[in-house]
């Protein structure tokens, strides 16, 4: 189903917030990722990218067909992921967490979507590294993939409201100093303190320590759900799981083979 005009204003303007938020927290780990990079996982490439995250976010979302809402879940998975884990969200891993956490979105949560293999020639990654990533996200954060309706209208409406801000005030975007990345305390080894991804001033205050308010989801009951998900999720012969194969839209999507991305989100070390 072809999305509205304003559909697609809308998924655009949260795009680029979601952009601006993801590049300022790479940004701001940065400085922490030099003096020690951590646990070495399968999000991490040997080398960052060439495509920027901005870019990657826009192709997704000409390619991907899914919802506005979905970035949305993408980005809550995202935090919790940090929380969860204490990742440290770097230029190195931020493409391969950004299009396996969209693909878990459009799985759970729209109506129709495509297989893993399709995400991955989006995603510019192998289809069976793909398969793997969604594997490693999915017990990353205990299956939790449910939002509540509370959680993701808070994410919403500030996602929404700085969009529209800053498109009709053209105002420069915040500086690195008013990114808030603490280290953990003891600061046992300098890593990125859980619940701050959203703190970033005039973007999103607070919307981690609402879901710290909440109580951790039951593995067994998001594994269930997600079992029920997957039952649409049949890959066929063809490029589409099922829901996609009355779709007369057949989506003909480039290989990013254009300057100055080489077509592969480089190779994982993992």
């Amino acid at each position: 189903m072809e999305s509205t005009p304003t559909e697609l204003a809308e998924g655009a303007a949260v795009i680029k917030v979601l952009a601006a938020v993801l590049e300022r927290l790479v940004s701001a780990n940065g400085k922490i990722a030099e003096m020690d990079p951590g646990v070495i996982t399968r999000f991490h490439a040997l080398k960052p990218p060439s495509i920027s995250v901005l870019s990657y976010l826009q192709r997704i979302h000409k390619y991907a067909s899914c919802s506005t809402e979905c970035f949305i879940l993408a980005l809550i998975y995202i935090d919790r992921l940090i929380q969860r884990n204490n990742f440290l969200l770097t230029e190195l891993n931020v493409h391969r967490v950004v299009i396996t956490s969209i693909m878990l979105a459009a799985k759970f949560f729209d109506d129709q979507y495509f297989n893993n293999a399709y995400y991955a020639k989006v995603g510019g990654v192998p289809p069976t590294e793909m398969n793997s990533l969604e594997v490693e996200f999915l017990f990353r954060i205990n299956f939790s993939l449910h939002v509540t309706p509370d959680l993701y209208n808070k994410y919403h409406s500030e996602l929404v409201t700085h969009a529209v801000a800053a498109d009709g005030s053209q105002q420069q975007p915040p500086s690195p100093n008013e990114v808030s990345v603490v280290p953990p305390s003891p600061p046992i080894v300098p890593q990125q303190a859980p619940g701050n991804m959203m703190n970033v001033q005039g973007v999103w205050n607070g919307g981690s320590g609402a879901y710290q308010n909440q109580q951790p989801p039951q593995q067994q009951v998001y594994q269930q759900q997600y079992q029920q998900q997957q039952q649409f999720y049949k890959p066929p012969n063809t490029n589409f799981a099922p829901p996609h194969q009355s779709n007369p839209f057949n989506p003909n999507i480039p290989c990013m083979q254009a300057a100055p991305f080489n077509g592969r989100v480089s190779g994982a070390v993992a």
